[in-house]
Formats: structure tokens, sequence, C-alpha cells
């Protein structure tokens, strides 16, 4: 049992598998269940700009970089933020997809603002 929210996809962009809290934020944006297969980018209830801003981490990923970033994303009535890290998999030293953990970091993000704003009084 974990909160990260974890899914891994081939360089066609498609679902290989995925994670039961992936499958809740899924549904809660795009309106529809993932399915192992489904190209992850072409949900016709994403903004061409979220596909835009996936396919670059991805896309970052298949050439060989690291990538580790913060977002926040709306959910239900509430701004979360997320730490992202995104991870090559490798078969034969060639990259074949990426592994996606995207951890909720909004109550720690709260807590440090809150901490600064203490330190400052």
């Amino acid at each position: 049992n974990n909160d990260h929210s974890i899914w891994l996809i081939d360089r066609d962009y498609k679902l290989i598998d995925f994670n039961r809290i992936f499958i809740n934020y899924y549904q809660y944006y795009f309106k529809t269940e993932p399915v192992a297969g489904l190209n992850i980018l072409t949900n016709k209830n994403q903004q061409v700009e979220i596909q835009n801003f996936w396919k670059e981490k991805y896309d970052a990923v298949f050439e060989g970089q690291l990538v580790d970033f913060t977002a926040t994303f709306p959910y239900k009535k509430q701004n979360l933020v997320f730490r992202v890290k995104i991870f090559p998999i490798k078969k034969d030293q060639n990259i074949i997809g990426a592994s996606v953990f995207s951890s909720n970091i909004t109550s720690q993000v709260e807590s440090e603002r809150e901490l600064r704003s203490n330190q400052q009084l």
C-alpha cells in the first residue's frame, strides 16, 4: 500500500500497466477508465496543452533524460501538488518505455509554507 500513482507506457505512449490510484485520478480527469493499450495522449477529454505537457516529459525520458518535476493540478475543489519522477524502461540497453511515479505532496508543501510563515513572524 502506498500513495503513489504509478503507470507504465511504451514508446507509442500506450499504457502497459497502472495501479488503482492512477485509475482514480484518470477517471476523475478524463471521465473514462484507463485500459492497457490505451494511448495516454489521445483521450478526447484531454486538453491539447495537457497532451503537449506530458508528451514533452515522456519524450525527454525516451531520449535518455531523467525527469523529476513538481506540478500543481486542480482536483475536486482544491489544488494538489504532485512530485513526478519518470524513469526509462530498458531492454538490451534500448529504451522501450517509461515508468511514472507521482506522489501527492500537497500536505508537505503546505506544512513547509506554514513553517516559513511562522519563521517570518
